[in-house]
């Protein structure tokens, strides 16, 4: 039941983070300046530089991102600014409930209105109307909530406000990345090329969409590498139980196997006898267990998930893993019936009839 819950939930968010980045990368390029990693800060770029990559021949289009922590009733949540227009030809936010994006823009373009996060919303229980205030440089400002959107960059939660707004409220204009779209046909390597030139001598590092879905997807699997212990736990627990079930039915049954093999059952009987069952304990097991994990992933999917972080995940159902999982807790359950069944066929059946 552990190892069926856990294999949903983690293919179920792994489906649905590669779905995510898929919508929300949808630009070409991503550039973004590598500042001092080593201590920890973020690099800027500043408001003349993403002009200078649209002048870059090939480029289409540039959208720019803002982002920083904010502190945020007593915990801390992620500001990002964006130019919203640019929601218009370029959606990549994932609006729950399908809002008119052009209606949205409108609302929302150089206006104290936001759109927040779907954890944000879980973990402030703040929904489309509210309102909210936040200290700002330009003093305490009312922000009101147009619309919710999917996001898994942040457990803590994410609001997303118009360039125009920020620069006017927090006296910013620049930017920390910039997102390239490039014109149909155009060299993906030579415009990397083209684009670092232009910006020279300023370092930047520039990635494309493929590249930045790679890794994001290598992360979620390293994070979830530890996955494959508790499959391991699993089936060491397995054994143990198979094999503590047959002793106790052996030790039970031993004036039944010595009467057995007193009328002619013979020892590779008795061990077969004892394969037999474990082979039943662990089909029924699995069979019990799979209808567990079922229940107990989507407790945690849509209870524990939801209450925890207010992300959202698609139910994916791994229905090779089903077949994989019974099969090897049926083989484990076999394997830890051989020491029982040797011992069941070397009862002495003399002395147990004798003392009977």
């Amino acid at each position: 039941g552990m190892m069926v819950a856990i294999a949903i939930l983690v293919g179920s968010f792994r489906a649905t983070i590669v779905a995510w980045t898929h919508d929300t990368l949808g630009a070409d390029l991503y550039i973004k300046s590598p500042g001092t990693v080593d201590a920890g800060f973020q690099g800027y770029f500043q408001p003349n530089v993403p002009p200078l990559v649209a002048s870059v021949p090939g480029v289409a289009a540039v959208d720019t991102f803002r982002g920083f922590d904010v502190p945020f009733r007593g915990a801390f949540a992620q500001l990002g600014t964006t130019d919203v227009r640019s929601l218009v030809t370029h959606n990549a936010l994932r609006f729950l409930g399908h809002p008119d994006v052009r209606a949205l823009v409108r609302s929302m373009y150089d206006r104290n209105v936001v759109a927040v996060s779907e954890p944000f919303s879980t973990r402030f229980g703040l929904v489309p109307g509210d309102a909210f205030t936040l200290d700002t440089p330009s003093g305490r400002t009312r922000f009101r909530i147009a619309a919710v959107y999917n996001d898994y960059s942040t457990s803590g939660g994410t609001f997303m406000m118009d360039r125009a707004t920020f620069a006017r409220l927090y006296h910013d204009d620049t930017v920390d990345s910039i997102a390239v779209y490039a014109k149909p046909g155009v060299n993906l390597a030579d415009l990397r090329t083209a684009i670092v030139r232009k910006l020279e001598p300023l370092r930047i590092d520039i990635n494309t969409n493929r590249e930045i879905r790679a890794y994001a997807i290598a992360i979620f699997d390293r994070t979830f590498a530890i996955t494959n212990a508790l499959y391991g736990i699993s089936l060491t627990i397995a054994i143990l139980g198979v094999v503590s079930t047959l002793f106790a039915l052996v030790l039970e049954r031993r004036e039944e196997i010595a009467l057995l093999r007193y009328i002619g059952l013979t020892r590779a009987g008795v061990r077969r006898t004892v394969l037999v069952q474990a082979a039943v304990v662990g089909v029924l097991a699995a069979a019990i267990g799979i209808g567990l994990g079922i229940l107990l992933a989507a407790d945690l999917i849509y209870v524990i998930n939801r209450q925890s972080f207010g992300w959202l995940i698609e139910w994916k159902s791994p229905g090779w893993f089903y077949l994989e999982a019974a099969g090897m807790v049926i083989v484990a359950a076999l394997v830890a019936a051989i020491y029982p069944a040797r011992v069941a066929s070397r009862i002495e059946m003399s002395q147990v009839l004798r003392a009977e």
